[in-house]
């Protein structure tokens, strides 16, 4: 993203009282445990890896 990685965009989100409680996954094609640490420190639900199959990350969040 230019301007702003996935991290500030993600602390913006949660700076703003309209979004804060939206449960952030992360994904990035990244696969190193610095920036899987840095996502679940920052309170993130999940840290997905590209490529992912979309059974993946869907079954999670479906509502009861």
């Amino acid at each position: 993203m230019p301007g702003m990685d996935g991290y500030e965009l993600y602390q913006h989100l949660k700076d703003d009282e309209t979004t804060r409680d939206i449960p952030v996954i992360f994904i990035s094609a990244s696969n190193d445990t610095e920036s899987k640490l840095k996502a679940f420190t920052s309170d993130g639900v999940d840290y997905v890896s590209k490529s992912f199959q979309l059974e993946e990350v869907s079954q999670e969040f479906r509502p009861i």
